[in-house]
């Protein structure tokens, strides 16, 4: 039985051969390679995932989302390591061995991640995230910042059983709202190396700046669902309904710009009701009564 379950949901992208030949040219071998086809139309991305032979082990399925296909690829696993790698990006070949050899030598630690490269076909590695690693409990920290990269991170399974499955709700955020379970249920460590390469190209430009309004509203319910919950402390408490503020305030810029005042001016009510001494909401429904006063 292999140690480490490496898990790729792909759609649309027959370039995927590319992602999996950085997993396969990893210096730690114990592993399996789980490529899930999501139900893509065409038929080239298949055609690539089952020309492969073991160490991957190559399945189709009807498109259940990428939440769902996560999920699929994590119920066909068999590693008490559990690695994920989104289908367009790439691993440097130490990655495994970097992350293996930190959960070997600190069993307390149920979560490793580590720095990556942004890049682009024009521009090469450009840029490298996060500039600082966290480390041991990081909840409330991953509650102000999104910080963890889906491809840089692994977990044992028994965290996966811990903090439960994707949210196949969440079309965008469904990341962020996995990993926050993740750090409220085991300590962290950070992997002082850049192992991951982050692609960045027209197809892959983020979906929250794609879908601006549904990425908003799917992280503000995820601060809500946290709110709801009653093993918060205080200050975690004190943070989130800030953060739900924001994102309040955030929907509210979003319905101005689309000029759907009566949507922004509740947004507003919204997120001062949640954090009601923020300067720049005041601003914002100052400015929303003054255009209203004035009229068209």
């Amino acid at each position: 039985m292999p140690k480490v379950s490496v898990c790729i949901p792909a759609y649309n992208r027959p370039e995927v051969g590319e992602t999996i030949e950085s997993v396969l040219t990893q210096t730690y071998r114990d592993f399996e390679l789980i490529v899930i086809d999501d139900g893509s139309p065409d038929e080239s991305t298949w055609e690539v995932i089952s020309s492969y032979r073991k160490p991957v082990r190559a399945f189709r399925q009807e498109n259940a989302g990428i939440a769902g296909a996560k999920n699929a690829c994590v119920a066909k696993a068999k590693g008490v390591l559990i690695a994920f790698c989104d289908h367009d990006d790439l691993w440097l070949p130490n990655k495994l061995e970097r992350q293996v050899a930190m959960f070997e030598a600190q069993p307390e630690v149920g979560f490793v991640y580590c720095r990556y490269f942004l890049f682009s076909a024009d521009r090469g590695d450009f840029k490298i995230r996060p500039r600082k690693g966290l480390e041991g409990d990081i909840f409330n920290a991953m509650l102000l910042k999104i910080f963890v990269q889906t491809s840089t991170a692994m977990i044992r399974r028994t965290v996966w059983e811990a903090a439960g499955p994707y949210n196949p709700s969440y079309i965008i955020a469904d990341d962020y709202d996995f990993f926050l379970r993740v750090a409220r249920v085991t300590s962290a460590a950070f992997v002082n190396e850049t192992l991951v390469r982050y692609r960045l190209h027209p197809e892959n430009t983020s979906r929250a700046e794609r879908a601006p309004e549904r990425y908003n509203e799917e992280i503000l319910r995820i601060y809500q669902s946290w709110l709801a919950r009653d093993d918060l402390s205080q200050v975690e408490r004190r943070i989130v309904s800030r953060r739900i503020g924001k994102y309040y305030y955030n929907l509210a810029q979003i319905a101005r710009k689309l000029g759907k005042t009566e949507h922004c001016w509740a947004m507003l009510a919204n997120a001062r009701q949640f954090d009601p001494y923020r300067i720049r909401y005041i601003k914002l429904a100052a400015g929303e009564w003054i255009r209203r006063s004035l009229g068209p």
